[in-house]
């Protein structure tokens, strides 16, 4: 048979015997978190598979790809039997998958790798299924029955042996079924397994998960060849990984396998169903051949649930309902609901109050650092109606206030001493006051706000006919006549 025909017909079958045995087993429980997504077997962790399947009508894309290079090919002959070593050769491989699940129970798949012409190697199409086999009540271990199919790779009229696949997707012509050098067989077409995948650790956010499994096929065939195997545990495969949640619905996934041939380890992050990664294949190799060398590659997938119709992010599964309510009735609640209310308008009302008292000793205490300052004397030397520097520091301080209350209006009193004449004094009185008034004019204050009247000598601070008598009786005095409600308000930034 064609092997293009035997490429087409197992997918459907591997699918229509996935869904027979699925509808054999009891119900099964979704994958309780997204487990990553392997190169070539849908949910997985790198290059094997694990216990858990997608939900239901989940449905997932991936891309993966992965760099080639080697310093020395081995050649063969048609025996199987070393000849030569080839050159170096550099080559970027990629797989594709198409993963759907159903019924919570089954996971089938679609794979092409290569993605090369015919002379090559072509396209290795292939297909997957895995069935879980435990009930829903069981749900810290999984254990689940698969297998997947890889059609031969195919070098035209260049190579007519039977050539088989190999476990990194990369045409090789001397992947060849039977070889005389070789006891065994090579045959890696189907890989049927069986795999069992335990929920080690669980914690609130983080949880840890152990796969082992058994298969041939992929799994087993080639470990008598030198050139093809390092080490093999007779299809005997494992890994550990870890699953920490990020919140709003990401996950990071850290993960470490053997596939019964190689050591792999990489990472993945989930944003909410769209999920990249990065992985490195064999690992614990320092070789530079084709098989025994590190590969590095990066790993990209979409996964939609289809029964949500969006991108699987948070929990693949709808959490449990809720437990059946327990405690104080519907009345009860009301009632304690009304009385937290009432408790807290009350708390409210007390925290208003003790912020409008220390607002208002607040207010108190400026007004009266206001009015002090407004109210303030201003002193000037024997006769003489020019504004000393001391004088001048106070008028400033007043014009501060004042430009920041314009509803405050003043009275502006001077005075003199009793030297001089009684008509004098009153006129010197007068320059004083207008001097004063001047000050505040050009320091940006309307005159309308300001009266002038002087006194002369006639109303003395201080008795007396000595020099400290005279000087505190050569003064301007202030008197606030309008806006004294204003003093003391919080002033606009």
């Amino acid at each position: 048979m064609p092997r293009s025909v035997r490429a087409l017909r197992f997918p459907s079958s591997c699918a229509a015997a996935a869904l027979i045995l699925a509808a054999a087993v009891q119900p099964v429980a979704g994958q309780e978190f997204r487990m990553p997504s392997s190169l070539r077997y849908g949910s997985g962790l790198l290059d094997i598979p694990v216990a858990s399947v997608l939900p239901h009508l989940a449905i997932v894309g991936s891309y993966s790809g992965f760099n080639l290079s080697v310093n020395r090919v081995v050649v063969l002959d048609r025996a199987g039997r070393e000849v030569d070593r080839g050159n170096r050769f550099d080559k970027w491989n990629s797989d594709g998958s198409l993963t759907f699940g159903f019924f919570d129970r089954i996971e089938v798949g679609a794979t092409i790798q290569h993605y090369d012409s015919e002379e090559d190697g072509g396209n290795m199409l292939g297909g997957f299924a895995r069935a879980s086999l435990l009930p829903a009540s069981i749900d810290r271990i999984g254990l689940a029955v698969g297998a997947r199919y890889v059609s031969s790779p195919s070098y035209g009229t260049i190579h007519e042996l039977d050539l088989q696949p190999g476990r990194l997707g990369h045409p090789d012509y001397r992947l060849v079924r039977s070889a005389g050098a070789y006891p065994e067989d090579f045959d890696t077409n189907l890989s049927p397994y069986v795999v069992a995948t335990a929920h080690a650790v669980r914690t609130g956010n983080a949880d840890m998960t152990l796969t082992a499994g058994w298969g041939t096929g992929m799994f087993k065939a080639g470990s008598d060849r030198d050139f093809y195997a390092d080490a093999a545990f007779d299809g005997l495969f494992g890994g550990v990984a870890l699953h920490r949640g990020l919140g709003a619905g990401r996950v990071l996934h850290a993960m470490a396998e053997f596939n019964g041939f190689d050591v792999n380890a990489g990472v993945q992050v989930d944003a909410g169903g769209i999920r990249v990664g990065a992985f490195a294949l064999g690992v614990l190799y320092d070789d530079h051949s084709t098989y025994r060398s590190r590969k590095f590659g990066i790993l990209g997938s979409v996964a939609f649930c289809g029964a949500q119709r969006k991108l699987c992010a948070g929990r693949t599964r709808p959490e449990p309902p809720p437990p059946p309510p327990s405690g104080p009735t519907a009345e009860e609640l009301e009632r304690m609901r009304q009385d937290s209310i009432a408790r807290a308008r009350a708390e409210e009302e007390r925290r208003l109050d003790a912020e409008r008292e220390r607002a208002e000793r607040e207010r108190a205490r400026r007004a009266a650092e206001e009015r002090g300052t407004l109210e303030e004397r201003v002193f000037f030397d024997y006769d003489e109606s020019a504004i000393r520097e001391d004088a001048a520091a106070t008028l400033r301080r007043k014009v501060e206030i004042l430009l920041a209350r314009p509803g405050v209006e003043l009275r502006i009193e001077a005075h003199a001493d009793e030297r001089g004449s009684e008509e004098y004094n009153l006129d010197l009185g007068q320059r004083r006051g207008d001097a004063v008034l001047a000050f505040l004019v050009e320091a940006g204050l309307d005159a309308s706000r300001f009266a002038v009247r002087s006194h002369g000598e006639a109303n003395p601070l201080v008795q007396g006919a000595t020099e400290e008598a005279w000087a505190r009786n050569r003064r301007v005095e202030f008197i606030i006549t309008a806006g004294l409600d204003d003093l003391g308000r919080e002033r606009p930034r």
